[in-house]
């Protein structure tokens, strides 16, 4: 698992970063957007809510300050005017799925980390 070859090869190839195969494949299975190869035998894994990934992504990337997505994101989304994600709130340093509201006396621009 983890490794592919043509036909008539004489031996298997290690599948590239981003992909992977099970046992007696043919060719490696690309990881879509949303998703990460966690190693080369294994079934591509959906990205936590709070960050996102392109197509063959080894990792999933941290959604920016001002910014978030749910499980499975291909791009994190702008927080709205009036709602945060980041630096000094509940959410700072955690991956966020939702934009918070802004506290009475404060306020926030539109994807705005606060």
């Amino acid at each position: 698992a983890g490794r592919w070859s043509h036909t008539g090869s004489g031996r298997c190839e290690v599948c590239p970063a981003g992909t992977w195969s099970g046992a007696g494949a043919e060719r490696c299975v690309v990881c879509p957007a949303g998703t990460k190869a966690l190693d080369h035998d294994g079934p591509c894994e959906l990205c936590p809510a709070g960050t996102y990934s392109a197509d063959m992504a080894k990792e999933c990337t941290p959604c920016e300050l001002g910014r978030f997505s749910d499980d499975g994101a291909e791009a994190c989304e702008v927080c709205l005017a009036g709602r945060y994600s980041g630096r000094g709130s509940p959410l700072e340093g955690k991956q966020s799925r939702e934009c918070k509201p802004c506290v009475p006396g404060t306020w926030s621009s539109a994807g705005q980390p606060v």
